[in-house]
């Protein structure tokens, strides 16, 4: 009993004379968006997790097209400045030329490791119409993605619920500090003896 009274004490939904209606709906409102997000935070994570991950295998799916192929760098890259710092995002560009399946042969540039000589292979993803793009989309990309999706949307829905509590908050709180001021100006001639 005695924790019953002390949690309704703690949510202002008590009888206590001195809380005001904006007291109690602030705390229906806090009690409702609380509500609101335990409800649809799990919902939102799995439908965000099976959105990613189907939208994840539509682009497997588009990837199938993409085949790896050997390219002949037709000129020599310049090697990078500091080996010591050298990483694979000092990648450069290239002039290659590749055959693409059917035959055709493609000429253009591509991304290739720095102080690449002319003549060297390297191997390239291409796409369907047989331009150089990067490796398709893995089986743990396709994953991390859908994991991504799942924690991010009850994160999002987590930042507009609290948004809107400190809104009607900020709200309810004008509206109280204009009823302590209404209610002040009758009881301050009493008290100060100001008329």
């Amino acid at each position: 009993m005695k924790a019953r009274l002390r949690l309704s004490r703690a949510l202002r939904l008590d009888r206590n004379p001195l809380r005001r209606g904006a007291d109690r709906l602030e705390s229906a409102v806090v009690l409702g968006l609380s509500a609101i997000f335990l409800v649809c935070a799990p919902l939102l994570a799995v439908l965000g997790g099976r959105w990613a991950h189907q939208a994840g295998l539509e682009e497997q799916r588009a990837q199938r097209a993409w085949h790896q192929v050997a390219a002949v760098a037709l000129q020599s890259a310049p090697a990078q400045a500091a080996e010591v710092y050298a990483s694979e995002w000092d990648d450069v560009g290239v002039p290659a030329r590749w055959t693409i399946p059917g035959g055709a042969q493609h000429v253009g540039e591509i991304i290739a490791a720095g102080g690449i000589q002319a003549g060297q292979e390297v191997r390239i993803w291409i796409d369907g119409s047989g331009w150089q793009t990067g490796p398709p989309l893995s089986a743990r990309q396709l994953t991390t993605r859908a994991i991504g999706a799942a924690a991010l949307a009850p994160a999002v829905l987590a930042a507009a619920l609290f948004s809107t509590g400190c809104l009607a908050r900020w709200q309810l709180n004008r509206r109280k500090l204009a009823a302590w001021e209404s209610d002040w100006a009758l009881v301050e001639p009493e008290w100060t003896g100001h008329r």
